[in-house]
């Protein structure tokens, strides 16, 4: 009788062992579930900047070039004008080159579909210690081909993820309205914005 109890009670623990780490492993699978959501909303926003402002450059060097012609087809004293904008145009087209607009959009596009490719991958409840490492594994993967982080950015959609993955509001990180309106121009600082420890 005495050693049937001590097996029961070994069984016990070890069943609680079991649980506890079923327990953790669901609560890191929706960590990187929040990471996943997070990081897919911003390389989405990313590239929508990205692609609307070479979308606005290349309106604009249409624009001005016709504008050009037609000021100097109507109007020979406007001739400085047009000048201006010829010179405007091979300026804006130069920016676009540098800055190279169109792969920057494109390769946030991959990136936020690699999140979500992966996101969709993470069930919860089917968690285990060995299904964690392996989505930890390919989020790092990702993670390395990432560009540099504008943090503001990050932060509005982190909190974003935050509220869409049903955490409390206590989780949630404070953006300024500047920081709201600089987020895809100045960087910031990590140190900025302190992520808290989702429970």
């Amino acid at each position: 009788m005495y050693l049937c109890k001590i097996l029961l009670v070994g069984q016990n623990q070890d069943q609680a062992t079991h649980n506890q780490k079923m327990t953790d492993s669901k609560k890191q699978a929706k960590k990187l579930l929040h990471d996943c959501d997070r990081c897919a909303r911003y390389h989405s926003e990313r590239r929508t900047f990205f692609d609307v402002w070479n979308k606005v450059i290349l309106v604009g060097i249409v624009f001005l070039n016709s504008g050009a012609v037609a000021t100097i087809s109507i109007d020979q004293t406007n001739w400085k004008w047009a000048m201006g904008l010829t010179l405007i145009s091979p300026l804006l087209v130069a920016i676009n080159l540098v800055f190279d607009l169109t792969n920057k959009a494109r390769n946030h596009e991959f990136l936020s579909r690699r999140f979500h490719a992966l996101e969709m991958s993470i069930d919860v409840d089917e968690a285990s210690e060995e299904k964690v490492r392996e989505w930890r594994k390919c989020i790092y993967s990702i993670y390395e081909d990432e560009p540099a982080t504008y943090y503001a950015l990050n932060a509005i959609c982190y909190n974003d993820a935050t509220q869409a993955l049903g955490y409390s509001k206590k989780f949630t990180l404070s953006v300024t309205s500047g920081q709201r309106r600089l987020r895809h121009w100045v960087k910031y600082s990590a140190t900025d914005f302190d992520q808290p420890n989702l429970a």
